[in-house]
C-alpha cells in the first residue's frame, strides 16, 4: 500500500479522505494548520487504530510547507500520494472583493497546492511513480457569479493540473482533478461572505446552498471514497492477475465444504480490488472423507482479461496462506504467516516492444526496489465493530452496506 499526504485534513473532504485511505490500508499523513484546535482526527485514529500521523502544516508558507514534508518523509517514509484539498470559500461580487482578498483565496487555493507539488514531485520523479490528486470544484468547470475569487482560484487549479499531468507522465506519475459540488462541509460555515451588496448574485448563490444542503445533505465520505478509488488503481498498474493460497492440514467441517469455510476471505478480498462482474467462473475440487469437497481449485475471468485463480485445502501437508497480485507497473505479495512483513510490493515487470513480426519483438525485464507497507496489527473483527459503530454515531452509509 502507498503513504499519503493529505492536506487540509482538519474537517470535511479531507478528514474523510485521511480516514478512507487508513481504513484502506494505507499510511496517511494529514496535515493541517492547527492540531491542537482540530482533535477529532486523532482521536478516531486511536479509536480505530488507523496508521494516521497529524502534522501541522500551513500551506500558504514556504517554511511550513517545506518543514512539514520533511516531518511526514521522516516519519512515514517517501510519499507516494498527494492530495491537495487544503482550501478555503469566499463569496462575493468582483466590484465587492478586495485585491487583498482575491490574493488570499489564491494563495490558499492555488498556491498552496502548488507549493505541495513542487515539494513532493522530485522524490515522485526520481522513483518514477506517484498520485497527485487535487480537489478544485464544479466551480472550476462553472463560473457563477458571486464566486469571483473562488471559481478564479478553482479554474487556476485546473488548468495547473492539466499541465502537469502532461508533464508527469512521462515519469510514470498520476495527476487526478476531483470536482466535487455542494458537499456538507464546513466551508460554508467558514466562507467569507460579503453583506449589503448591489449584486442579486450573492443572495441567489447563497439560497441555492440551502436549498441544496435542505434537500440532500451529500456526506463528505462520498468524496473520499472517490479519492481512495483514484489512489488504489494506481499503485499496481492495471491488473493482469490475482492468486491466492489459503491451505492447511485440517481443520475439516462437518457440515460445509472447503469452499465455505476458507474462499470467503480471499474472495471477498478479490471483490474489492478487481471492481468488476465475472463473466466466467470454474471451480473444480475432490471429496475425500466426509462427504464434502476438501480440496478446491476456483478460476474466475474478467471481462478486462484479470484472471483470478483461488486454492484452498484441507488435506495440505503444510499451512499456506499468500496471495499474489500481479499489475502492470508494480506486483504484490501477501503473507499472513509473516510475523512483520506482511506485504511486500515488488517493482519487478516485463516490457515488450517492437512491431508485429515476432524477430522484432524487445523483451526488457525491471527489477526494481522491494518495500513493505506498515500493517497495523490489529484484530479485524475489532476494526469491523469500531467502524459500524462509527456509521451508526455519524449517519454514514458503511462500504459493505447489503
Amino acid at each position: 500500500m502507498s503513504t499519503a499526504l493529505v492536506t487540509g485534513s482538519s474537517t470535511g473532504i479531507g478528514y474523510a479522505t485521511a480516514l478512507e485511505l487508513a481504513r484502506g490500508g494505507h499510511t496517511v499523513v494529514a496535515t493541517m494548520r492547527n492540531p491542537a484546535g482540530a482533535p477529532e482526527l486523532k482521536q478516531q485514529a486511536d479509536r480505530q487504530s488507523l496508521p494516521i500521523t497529524v502534522v501541522a502544516m500551513d500551506v500558504n508558507s514556504d517554511e511550513s510547507v517545506a518543514a512539514g514534508f520533511a516531518e511526514a518523509e521522516r516519519t512515514c517514509g517517501p510519499l507516494d500520494v498527494l492530495v491537495n484539498n487544503a482550501g478555503v470559500g469566499r463569496g462575493g461580487a468582483i466590484e465587492d472583493v478586495s485585491i487583498a482578498q482575491f490574493r488570499d483565496t489564491m494563495e490558499t487555493n492555488f498556491f498552496g497546492a502548488l507549493r505541495c507539488i513542487k515539494t513532493v514531485m522530485p522524490g515522485m520523479r526520481q522513483r518514477r511513480s506517484g498520485c497527485i490528486v487535487n480537489i478544485t470544484s464544479v466551480a472550476g468547470r462553472l463560473a457563477s457569479a458571486a464566486q469571483g475569487s473562488y471559481c478564479s482560484s478553482k479554474f487556476a487549479l485546473e488548468a495547473l493540473s492539466e499541465v502537469l499531468a502532461q508533464e508527469a507522465r512521462l515519469f510514470g506519475i498520476r495527476v487526478a482533478i476531483v470536482e466535487p459540488g455542494v458537499i456538507a462541509t464546513p466551508i460554508f460555515d467558514k466562507g467569507q461572505a460579503l453583506a449589503d451588496s448591489p449584486y442579486p448574485g450573492q443572495r441567489r448563490l447563497f439560497a441555492l446552498f440551502v436549498a441544496s444542503l435542505s434537500a440532500v445533505q451529500v456526506p463528505p465520505s462520498v468524496v473520499g471514497q472517490k479519492i481512495r478509488e483514484i489512489v488504489d488503481q494506481g499503485i499496481l498498474g492495471p491488473l493482469y492477475y490475482f492468486d491466492s493460497t489459503r491451505v492447511n492440514l485440517g481443520l475439516l467441517q462437518h457440515d460445509v465444504s472447503v469452499v465455505w469455510d476458507l474462499a470467503p476471505h480471499d474472495l471477498s478480498i478479490m471483490d474489492d480490488l478487481i471492481k468488476e462482474r465475472p463473466e466466467a467462473v470454474v471451480a473444480t475440487g475432490g471429496q475425500h472423507l466426509n462427504g464434502h469437497a476438501d480440496m478446491a481449485f476456483i478460476t474466475i475471468y474478467f471481462p478486462s482479461n484479470v484472471v483470478a485463480h483461488v486454492n484452498v485445502n484441507w488435506l495440505s501437508p503444510v499451512k499456506v496462506r499468500t496471495t499474489l497480485i500481479g499489475g502492470q507497473h508494480k506486483m504484490l505479495v501477501w503473507n499472513d504467516l509473516e510475523a512483520d512483513e506482511k506485504i511486500k510490493v515488488y517493482d519487478k515487470g516485463v516490457k515488450i516492444t517492437g512491431s508485429e513480426a515476432a524477430y522484432d519483438l524487445l523483451v526488457s525485464y525491471r527489477s526494481g526496489d522491494v518495500w513493505a507497507p506498515k500493517c497495523e496489527q490489529t484484530e479485524a473483527l475489532k476494526v469491523e465493530l469500531e467502524y459500524l459503530i462509527d456509521c451508526i454515531s455519524s449517519s454514514t452509509t458503511p462500504i459493505n452496506d447489503g
